[in-house]
């Protein structure tokens, strides 16, 4: 009996790897993960690697367990790997604790630029996270200057008199309040310089807007009244040319009308001539009886007493001297009087 309770507690070298060294491996995570699991109670990642501790712990009664339970070979080593895994991810990180650094006294009377340290722990900690602010950000300003090996020096510039408080963080974590106080006569002598300095500013500012006003208004009234005359010399100029050209159209059109006229009378003198040349040439038909007569609007020619004959206009008549005659000028006998 003593036996078998002392065998129940050896290791189960029929169930991990084998050999001294991975033996003493299993051993390592197996304390690792419990020392893990107590450094991070209570959390989530803690029940994790007891779990994992409790899987992995090479002791032959807990390997029977878990083979009776279907929890051995590669099922065991997956659910291993992921207790480990989730158990250091899902750690908490360390708390930060930030503290103002010995010797600093509280609050700080500042007249000019100062610098302040804080300590921060552990010293490992990551300082991409860290900030310097002032509450009232009117009254000072504040930045990190330097960070490292647990500690941080944060540089504060005055702005104006007054109270605030200084606050170094890294990440969530906060140091408690730096009281500062700004009041000083230099400061009031800055803070009054720098009212006079922005009334001169704004004096100088509205001078220049109003000199600015004023040189663009005489530019436009300038602008506008080159305007003006620029269109009153266009619109004279076009009224130049227009009557210019309304004077040429009208000599032209007389011009054109006096030829007309001319080229009519003259038309007019032809026609009476000929008329009259016809109206003696039918006379001197008519008295020698020899004379034929037809018409501009047709191609017969006819004896002076015919039917036909007599209904020709006398503006339209013309007298052929012989048949030969009309013949020659492409006329062809009536069939009543010839």
């Amino acid at each position: 009996m003593e036996n078998q309770d002392r065998n129940s507690f050896t290791i189960d070298d029929s169930r991990r790897p084998k050999g001294k060294l991975s033996t003493v491996l299993w051993w390592i995570l197996t304390v690792v993960s419990l020392c893990g699991a107590i450094a991070e109670f209570p959390s989530l990642a803690s029940v994790l690697l007891l779990v994992f501790a409790g899987i992995a712990l090479p002791v032959k009664q807990l390997q029977k367990f878990w083979k009776a339970h279907k929890m051995s070979g590669k099922p065991k080593g997956i659910l291993l790997i992921i207790l480990f895994a989730a158990g250091i991810a899902l750690a908490p990180p360390p708390e930060i604790n930030i503290s103002i650094q010995q010797g600093v006294i509280a609050p700080i009377e500042m007249p000019h630029t100062q610098t302040v340290a804080f300590d921060y722990t552990p010293t490992n900690t990551s300082i991409e996270n860290i900030n310097c602010k002032v509450a009232d950000a009117s009254i000072a300003s504040a930045k990190v200057i330097s960070a490292g090996d647990g500690q941080i020096v944060c540089e504060i510039t005055p702005l104006k008199a007054g109270d605030t408080v200084l606050i170094c963080g890294i990440g969530e974590s906060n140091s408690p309040e730096l009281p500062i106080t700004i009041s000083t006569k230099e400061m009031e002598a800055a803070e009054k310089a720098e009212q006079e300095r922005l009334a001169a500013e704004k004096a100088a500012a509205e001078k220049a807007e109003q000199e600015r006003l004023a040189a663009e208004k005489a530019a436009a009234e300038k602008a506008e009244q080159e305007r003006l005359a620029a269109e009153k010399a266009a619109a004279e100029k076009a009224e130049q040319e227009r009557l210019a050209a309304e004077k040429a159209a009208a000599e032209r059109a007389e011009q054109e009308r006096l030829a007309a006229e001319k080229a009519a009378a003259e038309k007019a003198e032809q026609e009476r001539l000929a008329a009259a040349q016809a109206a003696a040439q039918q006379q001197d038909y008519t008295k020698s009886g020899a004379g034929l007569v037809g018409s501009v609007e047709s191609d017969k020619y006819h004896d002076p007493g015919c039917r036909w004959a007599k209904k020709i206009k006398p503006e339209n008549e013309i007298w052929f001297s012989s048949a030969e005659d009309a013949r020659a000028q492409g006329y062809i006998a009536c069939k009543v009087c010839h």
